[in-house]
């Protein structure tokens, strides 16, 4: 006992210290496969660490529209200065003038129409006509300031080009502003990684500190993946002590009214506390990290690994042992949970990890720890009637009812991301409404091509398959693209000579292009553009969403025939290009996602069967066994099914989970054990795992909710169903 015990304590001292520096994660795509196909690697790793995942849209509202403005205005400023951003965007000019200064310096090597007969005498007097006539009309005295610095217009002809793609929303006094004029609009980056959720925290605190400090009535809104993220692990923080407290509350209650005795109760949560804390370990060294779903769902340990302690104490001076039937059933649970560790989601394999370590480190706390002490509690005689020879109908009946409403369900499972989304749909409707706002063109299409692959090739093997495309290369040329039109330029002795040529009688003065030559002969003789050219800009946004993670991601709008788009590439000589559907992507995704759920509870649910044909070996015994557990488990699909809508995954390891704890009650039953000793510790550890999983019905999380009420109802009903095909009387 001595050893048991000094083992004991050094695992709970090393468990005690993971917990206290391992991270708990709400990433969702913890839940997305590690061996995915191109295409969804892509997904997975815009949704991990893309430059959109980054993002944080912020909205001001309750006021009037010019409130509105000025409140963006001050924000923006102050958080223009804050560190943690690499990036604010309002439509303020403040702001754009990085850009626009961009443009304007580096025109001559950003500018398509640049080459070397664009300076030659007929190219210049075209343009010198055109400046004429823009002159002579309404826009001539905005365009005058223009005209002799940029007489080609090289900055009329690249602004459009470079808008392509970007937000375009509604403008007040000079920032953003939604259509109806009752939010103002700003577009935040995080310099710090979308996984970094402590550094996301930190980013949407100091914006709301920035926001306080305006002192105004107005409501603030932050909304995309990082506010996501930090709520998500804000609410599980709060779910999971909450309903830790809550589910610990009612256990305690059970267990004082059935031992009378606060030292059993104290004994008997011990077995849950090691699960609980050994599960959280083995988790946090076999992945590095422990996800909120996770630790939410190793909490409904306490509704389970109590039960090891009751069956100890309440059936103790049983004249057969209880330890091969408790043994069986906790067998069950493991081997059930042990399909969990092949998925190819760490999400799934972390869920199995911490069932099968929680649940065996109960039952060996409860063999070793507590059995040695030979305490017994006594309890009033419990009396159950006699259900009768109705109670076999009344469970087919039942069960059968269950599984034509299953059957003929038009939708019997939900596949989608929502329903494992830990984000509330207020906040997922909030989010898709500001983005609107923003005017952001939506796309379906993404191309990905090679980080060595030049986009400027893949631009005509587009043309007239797409409605428009976004491509790194119309922000920043190639480094090719760049050095042929600097050499394009001529010096500017010559470009004097063929400028003197090409205006002849045009009334233009001699000096009114001084500004012109020196800046063509300032892009002649300076550096080319690089990434960091481009950094603390819009563009530079821009630039970093498509060069991410190795690859060049391009957007593309309006595709109506990708084969033909595919095809045009490989006609083009354009290798490794991979043309993402995002919607098709993530249903196929998810359709795998619940393929293998599916697979992995029937591996589950067939390794409870083999195990209980290996032990019982009797097909009247194993019947006695399986049929309540499967009654149970249609009526609660079908109560679930009635509650949600639909079947999620989660819902599934639920009904896995109602075959691994119910096959208890079913065992001890077909045990013919004391009938008094054996009834009251069903109920109690019934009760317990009841109040265990039941109290995550109250969860925010939606995974979490489903998943408690689905096992709270089974595992009701896989004793009541056990009871009443009991034929011994009660």
């Amino acid at each position: 006992m001595r050893v048991a015990q000094l083992i004991w304590l050094l695992l709970v001292a090393g468990s005690l210290w993971l917990v206290a520096h391992v991270a708990i994660s709400t990433d969702m795509s913890a839940f997305l496969p590690r061996n995915a196909s191109p295409a969804q690697r892509v997904l997975v790793e815009q949704m991990r660490s893309g430059a959109s995942a980054r993002l944080l849209i912020v909205a001001i509202e309750g006021a009037d529209a010019p409130v509105l403005a000025g409140l963006s205005r001050r924000l923006g400023e102050e958080l223009r200065n804050a560190g943690p951003f690499a990036q604010v965007q309002n439509g303020d000019a403040a702001a754009t003038a990085r850009d626009r200064d961009l443009i304007w310096s580096n025109r001559y090597l950003l500018s398509p129409a640049i080459d070397a007969a664009h300076f030659e005498v007929p190219a210049l007097r075209a343009a010198l006509e055109r400046d004429l006539a823009l002159l002579a009309s309404s826009a001539g005295m905005a365009a005058k300031s223009l005209v002799g610095a940029d007489p080609t217009g090289e900055m009329n002809r690249l602004l459009p080009l470079l808008l392509r793609g970007a937000a375009r929303p509604t403008s007040e006094d000079g920032v953003w502003i939604s259509p109806d004029r009752k939010r103002s609009l700003l577009l935040v980056e995080s310099k710090a990684e979308a996984t970094d959720l402590d550094a996301q925290e930190h980013a949407v605190a100091l914006i709301r500190e920035a926001f306080a400090q305006l002192g105004s009535s107005a409501k603030l809104t932050v909304s995309g993946p990082g506010q996501f993220a930090v709520e998500a692990r804000r609410q599980m923080k709060h779910d999971v002590g909450l309903l830790s407290t809550v589910a610990l509350a009612g256990v305690t209650i059970v267990l004082l009214v059935a031992y009378r005795d606060p030292r059993l109760l104290f004994l008997s949560l011990l077995p849950v506390a090691s699960g609980v804390l050994f599960g959280f370990a083995a988790v946090a060294l076999g992945f590095g990290t422990v996800h909120g779903i996770t630790l939410g769902f190793g909490d409904t340990l306490i509704g389970e690994a109590v039960d090891y302690a009751i069956y100890l104490f309440l059936q103790s001076g049983e004249r057969r042992s209880i330890w091969p039937t408790l043994l069986l059933g906790a067998a069950t649970s493991i081997v059930g949970f042990a399909a969990m560790l092949l998925s190819d989601f760490d999400g799934l394999a972390q869920l199995g990890l911490f069932t099968i370590v929680g649940l065996a480190t109960a039952v060996a706390v409860t063999r070793f720890i507590l059995r040695p002490l030979g305490i017994t509690a006594t309890m009033r005689p419990l009396r159950l009637p006699n259900f009768g020879r109705a109670a076999p109908i009344i469970v087919a009946l039942l069960a059968l009812a269950s599984l034509a409403y299953l059957l003929t369900r038009p939708v019997l499972f939900d596949a989608s991301l929502h329903s494992m989304s830990p984000v509330p749909p207020e906040l997922e409707t909030l989010d898709r409404q500001l983005r609107s706002d923003l005017g952001a063109p939506e796309f379906r299409h993404l191309l990905v091509l090679p980080a060595t692959v030049d986009t400027e090739r893949v631009e005509p093997a587009l043309a007239g398959l797409v409605a428009s495309f976004d491509t790194p290369s119309r922000i920043l040329p190639s480094h090719a693209t760049q050095l042929r039109r600097q050499q394009s330029l001529p010096p500017t002795e010559i470009l004097r000579a063929r400028f003197d040529e090409a205006r002849r009688g045009l009334p233009f003065r001699d000096d009114q292009f001084e500004p012109f030559f020196a800046a063509v002969e300032a892009a002649r003789t300076g550096p080319l553009l690089d990434v960091a050219s481009f950094e603390g800009s819009a563009l530079g946004l821009r630039l970093r969403g498509m060069l991410g993670g190795g690859s060049v991601l391009m957007p593309l709008y309006g595709v109506t025939d990708a084969a033909a788009i595919e095809s045009s590439l490989r006609a083009a000589g354009i290798e490794g290009a991979v043309l993402v559907d995002l919607r098709q992507e993530s249903d196929l995704l998810l359709g795998r996602y619940l393929h293998e759920a599916i697979a992995l509870a029937l591996i589950g649910g067939g390794a409870i069967l083999v195990l209980f044909a290996a032990t019982l070996r009797r097909p009247a015994r194993i019947a006695a066994i399986v049929v309540p557990l499967v009654a149970a488990s249609l009526v609660a699909a079908a109560i679930s099914h009635v509650a949600a809508g639909a079947l999620s995954v989660f819902h599934l390891f639920g009904l896995l989970l109602v075959v691994a704890v119910g096959s208890n009650y079913a065992l001890f039953l077909e045990r013919r054990l004391e009938r008094d000793r054996l009834f009251r510790s069903l109920i109690v550890a019934n009760l317990c795992t009841v109040i265990g999983f039941g109290v995550l019905s109250i969860s925010s999380t939606p995974v979490l909710r489903g998943l408690g009420s689905t096992v709270a109802i089974g595992t009701a009903l896989s004793l009541v169903f056990a009871l009443l095909l009991t034929r011994e009387e009660a």
